[in-house]
C-alpha cells in the first residue's frame, strides 16, 4: 500500500515514454511528401486514394522496405478569414507551418492556390527536374503546372471526379530541403 501511488505514477510515465519513443523513433518515414492545397476541402477519400496508389506504384526511396507517401491537405479560403476568424487563423497557421518545413516537393493545387504559391515563389520550373526535364519537352524556364487529368498516376477510377481543376506543381530546388544531397535530388 505504501508504494502504490508511486508505482502507478511510474507505470504511467513508463507507458507514456515508450509510446513517445515508439512513434518518434520507430515509425516508418515517408518516401515522399505531398501537399494538397485548395480553396475548398479535398476529400479524405482522395487523399487516401493517393496514399494507396503510391504504396502500389511508388518507389522505396529511403530503402526501408515500405513505400509510403505523406499527403498533407490544406484548405485556405480568404472568405473563411473574414467570416470565421478562428478557423481562418487555424488554416493560415497550418499552411504556413507546412510550407515552412519545405519537405513537400510535390504540390497538388487548384487555381487559387497556384496563384498564391506563385506569389510566394513556391512553384518550380522544368529545370528543377534536373536530367528528367527533357522527358516533358517543355522549355526549361517554364513553370510546372500539369493538370492531374494528364498525369497517368491519376487515371484510376478513384480519382475520376476530384482531379478536375487540380494541378501538379513542384517546389523549386532553392526553396526545398534537397540541399546538395545527390541522393535526395535523384529521388
Amino acid at each position: 500500500d505504501y508504494y502504490r501511488t508511486p508505482l502507478i505514477f511510474g507505470l504511467v510515465i513508463a507507458v507514456m515514454l515508450i509510446s513517445i519513443l515508439k512513434t518518434t523513433m520507430f515509425s516508418p518515414k515517408p518516401d515522399a511528401y505531398v501537399v494538397a492545397a485548395a480553396k475548398y476541402d479535398i476529400s479524405t477519400e482522395f487523399i487516401n486514394a493517393i496514399e494507396n496508389k503510391f504504396s502500389e506504384v511508388g518507389q522505396d526511396v529511403n530503402d526501408d522496405k515500405k513505400v509510403l507517401v505523406s499527403v498533407t491537405p490544406i484548405t485556405y479560403n480568404e472568405l473563411a478569414l473574414k467570416t470565421d476568424p478562428e478557423v481562418g487563423v487555424a488554416m493560415q497557421t497550418k499552411m504556413m507551418g507546412v510550407l515552412s518545413t519545405a519537405e513537400n516537393i510535390m504540390q497538388i493545387v487548384d487555381d487559387d492556390m497556384y496563384e498564391f504559391f506563385m506569389s510566394q515563389g513556391l512553384c518550380g520550373t522544368y529545370s528543377d527536374l534536373g536530367d528528367k526535364k527533357d522527358a516533358f519537352q517543355k522549355p526549361s524556364d517554364e513553370i510546372i503546372k500539369i493538370p492531374l487529368s494528364e498525369i497517368p498516376f491519376f487515371d484510376s477510377e478513384e480519382f475520376k471526379e476530384e482531379k478536375d481543376g487540380l494541378y501538379m506543381t513542384i517546389r523549386p530546388r532553392e526553396g526545398s530541403q534537397l540541399g546538395k544531397s545527390e541522393k535526395k535530388i535523384k529521388n
